[in-house]
């Protein structure tokens, strides 16, 4: 994940030109996937650690952890910097 990040990182604006030739939506698709870079390692090591979990027979483990960490965690601290991204713009 973080070699796929680094990529993006630096190939942001040729992936997403692949998708999109407008330069509005080009310049926010390169900036999304700079942002998300950010999340690119813990992302990984989450989904390494879940699947461990599955493999090894335990499906309560991951589930309790995703209802942990998307619910009450995810959902609030994403709206809660998109709210703080608005005033530094």
């Amino acid at each position: 994940m973080a070699v796929v990040g680094v990529l993006l990182w630096f190939f942001a604006a040729p992936v997403v030109g692949f998708f999109a030739s407008e330069p509005e939506a080009v310049a926010n698709g390169v900036r999304c996937l700079r942002i998300l870079f950010y999340g690119f390692v813990p992302l990984g090591f989450g989904i390494a650690v879940t699947q461990a979990f599955n493999g090894a027979g335990d499906t309560l483990t991951p589930t309790l952890i995703n209802l942990i960490a998307f619910w009450p965690v995810g959902v609030p601290l994403a709206y809660a910097l998109g709210k703080w991204k608005k005033r530094i713009v």
